[in-house]
């Protein structure tokens, strides 16, 4: 005998000889003595949800044997669950009669409209052209293989700053993520059963770029920082640099994450990028600058209009990397973050573990890119042992 919970109550139910295959002993519809036997079914679906839930009765024709079959095609997302079933309906008819790939995109949109990528995602999503309007259960690798190919040729075409450029791969990639993130979402809500052979063959980047300020420049940039008349933006902007945190992580911080105390900074999973909690030492000037921000009344650090959650701080980053005469190419947020890895691993004094933990990277090879700046100060602390060998005395 087994007990489970079922609307709210708890009943005793017995096993079968299918593993999440039970029943449970009821009296017969038609009121009388006779005995009737219901089946439940215990299951786990792709996205990790647990289910239990009736699939007939031996009056009806059901068996244990029909249950276990009934229960593999849950798991495997092949059929979709009693109550799966009931909010699919619902979506389908608030969304009409065809479900197709904008239909779920305008869902997905309003469903994740803190996610740090939205801007990006909504000047991505007309890439997908006739594909909007296919029904998602149609999609193919094979026209994940062509809107690919479309999208790096001259048809993927973009007007960029007054002149006609090819989409980089970096692009290609994100609108191609976008694609199955969406598929993914779908699959997830219900709407459809994605095909098990569906895949998406990513372009390869070489995003292996590191940006590092000089000595001179880090000297014009905190000048420029203290120069400008918006110190909120200033703030932000140290923050990054004393940190290494990314744009979303710190436009996402709220005074409940900071604690002045014990000087840890809190990074929510939900605003991750990673979707973990995680937590990071600040030191000492980090901390001046978070005891400096003004409390406006809003949860956030750095609040939007009506002390909402903000997108950036464009304005500022463009002006102080300009009055500090940085290259072009340095990227005004994510060049911070650089400089911030750059210049420990260059220390000699923090290893690789220690600069993927600050970084938040998820994996080691995500820091590896500043492995040659920690190599170099290992190599000028070597050097050091030259006197170890003193020089001949020339007569």
């Amino acid at each position: 005998m087994s007990s489970e919970k079922e609307s709210g109550q708890r009943r005793s139910y017995t096993p079968t000889r299918y593993p999440g295959v039970i029943f449970r002993v009821v009296q017969g519809r038609a009121g009388g003595k006779s005995q009737d036997s219901v089946f439940y079914i215990k299951y786990r679906t792709p996205d990790k949800r647990q289910h239990f839930e009736p699939v007939g009765r031996s009056s009806e024709g059901m068996t244990a044997a029909k249950a276990n079959m009934i229960r593999a095609a849950r798991i495997e997302g092949r059929a979709l669950g009693n109550v799966a079933a009931r909010e699919k309906a619902a979506r389908e008819k608030m969304l009409g009669e065809c479900v197709n790939i904008r239909k779920l995109w305008e869902l997905y949109d309003k469903d994740k409209a803190q996610r740090s990528s939205r801007k990006t995602d909504s000047s991505n999503i007309a890439h997908l052209g006739d594909l909007l309007d296919r029904e998602p259960s149609s999609i193919t690798t094979r026209d994940i293989v062509m809107l690919r190919k479309r999208l790096e040729s001259t048809a993927g075409r973009r007007l960029l700053r007054g002149k006609v450029t090819n989409l980089s791969p970096q692009t290609v990639k994100h609108i191609l993520e976008l694609f199955q993130r969406i598929l993914n979402y779908g699959q997830k809500q219900g709407f459809f059963v994605k095909s098990s052979g569906l895949t998406f063959d990513m372009p390869a980047l070489d995003n292996q770029k590191t940006e590092n300020m000089t000595d001179e420049q880090m000297i014009a940039y905190w000048e420029a920082l203290e120069a400008d008349h918006d110190q909120l933006g200033a703030a932000y902007l140290a923050l990054i640099l004393l940190t290494g945190i990314r744009k979303h992580a710190a436009l996402s911080l709220k005074w409940s994450d900071v604690d002045f105390v014990a000087g840890i900074l809190t990074l929510r999973g939900e605003e991750a990028k990673n979707n973990k909690t995680q937590h990071i030492p600040l030191n000492k000037e980090a901390l001046a600058i978070l005891e400096k921000i003004p409390r406006t009344g809003s949860e956030y650090l750095f609040p939007g209009k009506k002390g909402g959650h903000r997108e950036g701080f464009a304005g500022i980053s463009k002006r102080v990397k300009e009055r500090a005469g940085l290259p072009p190419d340095f990227r005004p947020i994510h060049g911070l973050r650089h400089t911030f890895a750059s210049h420990l691993a260059s220390t000699g004094r923090v290893s690789m573990f220690e600069l993927q933990q600050l970084m938040t990277h998820g994996s080691p090879a995500m820091t590896a890119r500043y492995a040659h700046l920690a190599d170099s100060a290992l190599r000028r602390a070597a050097e050091q042992a030259s006197v170890l060998k003193p020089e001949k005395k020339t007569h």
